[in-house]
């Protein structure tokens, strides 16, 4: 991954039985047993300085605001932390920063993306209501918390279109004008903050396989 340019992979996170429903002292042990799990990837992360950034999921440990705490506060490694989605979480603006405040010594990527009326059987335009600006979210305090605890990761604007797989738009011309508009309402919302918006841009990052990931 180096050797292109890239620095930080996205991963899931190991299951567990009855994961989702699991509370208090049962979570955050179940949270413990599968970092240990990753130990064997972790370690290799770190020697080459590639971070490794854990997606928060519905329907499994870190479907909840107090699951993706505990992980930050259970992560140890220096190069392990967490991929914010917000579209798993509860549609709550103000919990939502107040969690991207609480996570963020441990947040190397940031998803602009929220639930809308989310990803099934949908009509194209109630999918798009997973992009910023476009559903009802607020993404003020998320983007407020990213500015004060000075985050400087990755921030990708997503959705999931339905069929998976299939594209936003009809053509690249579409795709490229709904996802600048969410964009746009990023920048709006961003300078409003009196942050200057800009792209950290990375050398392109081309597929390869490692030999310890297969």
């Amino acid at each position: 991954m180096l050797k292109f340019g890239g620095n930080q992979i996205v991963a899931g996170f190991p299951s567990a039985p009855g994961g989702k429903d699991l509370r208090g002292a049962a979570l955050r042990t179940a949270i413990r047993e599968s970092l240990e799990k990753l130990k064997p990837i972790t370690g290799v992360a770190g020697e080459p300085k590639v971070e490794l950034a854990i997606e928060n999921h519905l329907n499994g440990l870190l479907e909840t605001p107090t699951g993706v705490r505990i992980l930050a506060e259970e992560i140890k490694e220096k190069y392990v932390g967490i991929s914010f989605a917000p579209f798993h979480l509860p549609q709550d603006a103000e919990l939502l920063g107040k969690l991207v405040d609480d996570v963020a010594g441990k947040s190397f990527y940031y998803y602009a993306w929220q639930f809308g009326d989310g990803s099934g059987d949908l009509a194209p335009s109630k999918q798009k209501r997973q992009l910023p600006g476009v559903g009802p979210l607020d993404f003020k305090p998320m983007l407020a918390a990213l500015k004060r605890n000075k985050f400087n990761g990755y921030t990708s604007i997503f959705m999931y279109p339905s069929p998976r797989g299939s594209a936003l738009g009809s053509s690249v011309k579409d795709v490229t004008t709904e996802l600048g508009k969410a964009r746009a309402f990023l920048d709006k919302e961003l300078v409003a903050l009196g942050v200057t918006p800009g792209l950290r841009r990375q050398p392109p990052v081309r597929p390869t396989r490692s030999k310890h990931l297969r």
